[in-house]
């Protein structure tokens, strides 16, 4: 679909809704159309190094894919994939009759407010949440597929094609820090060359798991059980890591992640990924830096800082994927 397209769809989901105006946010990969107690996500028609989503028919498989993936850690949430139908001029989500011009993840919406980071912020996130969240992780982690097979000389490879997107990158808006890829790719060579025989030992451990990949709290709301979601579907070396999220890189190349202070060890022990260790349970969550390094390209990294920035017209706002 088309910028176009997607104004028009939204003109006619508000011609045929009582509610409020449906509501656009736009990443640099997809259109998430918000109306009444849905979400619809449709994805760009976009090649980059990192994803193919070319051709109709690639974006209705990676809708399948997205839909399958998050079902692993949500309940009730991902729902199913519709099509996107033109009519009569009109375009409309999951009508039956007319002519399929690209196809949409249908998800259910969610109370904002419950959203993790906003939590955090408001100090609404007590031990009790933080212990459920790294029982749900760590479960999770125990159970998702064995990765044991990967090309390790191919990693520095993946982490230098970045460079190649810099220029798509700096069309958006939050794209700041002029250096952060050459940054992010002397980092990635770096430690390749240092730690390649431990990456190759963690792999034939079965530590390298099919895991979230983009693991942070604006992904996580907390509800009763809390639903950690959209984990990266368009590539698996971005999502499959050592036992955690593919944290994103910030300014000076160290990896972060923002649940560092929320979630207790428990995650670490339950997971195996090292052994227990005396201390208060509220001790800080850290995901393994070589879990990005290793095995996620630093796309995470260069995500991050495509942040959200009001656009254009009512109804329409920027945010990072």
């Amino acid at each position: 679909m088309t910028q176009e397209q997607i104004d028009k769809l939204l003109c006619c989901m508000g011609a045929e809704s009582d509610g409020p105006r449906p509501e656009l946010i736009e990443t640099h990969i997809s259109w998430v159309l918000l109306s009444g107690n849905y979400v619809y996500k449709i994805k760009k028609p976009l090649t980059l190094h990192f994803l193919d989503f070319s051709t109709r028919e690639k974006r209705r498989c990676f809708c399948e894919r997205e839909l399958m993936l998050n079902r692993r850690l949500t309940e009730n949430i991902y729902l199913e994939v519709l099509p996107v139908k033109a009519k009569a001029g009109r375009l409309l989500i999951g009508h039956q009759s007319g002519e399929t011009v690209d196809h949409a993840v249908c998800m259910r919406r969610m109370e904002e407010g419950r959203r993790m980071d906003l939590l955090v912020r408001a100090g609404g996130v007590n031990e009790a949440d933080m212990r459920k969240l790294a029982e749900k992780i760590a479960v999770f982690h125990g159970r998702t597929d064995k990765i044991m097979e990967k090309d390790l000389l191919d990693i520095p490879g993946k982490f230098a094609d970045l460079a190649s997107e810099e220029e798509h990158l700096r069309e958006h808006p939050g794209f700041c820090n002029a250096g952060i890829i050459s940054r992010a790719i002397d980092i990635s060579n770096d430690f390749m060359d240092k730690h390649r025989h431990r990456v190759a030992a963690r792999l034939r451990a079965g530590f390298v798991r099919d895991c979230h990949g983009d693991l942070h709290t604006r992904n996580i709301f907390m509800l009763r059980v809390p639903q950690p979601f959209d984990c990266i579907e368009f590539n698996d070396d971005l999502r499959q890591t050592r036992y955690g999220a593919a944290p994103a890189l910030d300014g000076t190349g160290t990896a972060t992640c923002d649940c560092r202070r929320s979630l207790p060890s428990s995650n670490h022990d339950r997971c195996g990924s090292r052994p227990p260790a005396p201390g208060p349970p509220w001790r800080a969550f850290r995901v393994d830096e070589t879990s990005a390094r290793e095995y996620s390209p630093p796309t995470a990294a260069i995500v991050s800082h495509l942040g959200t920035q009001r656009q254009g017209y009512p109804g329409k706002r920027w945010r990072e994927s």
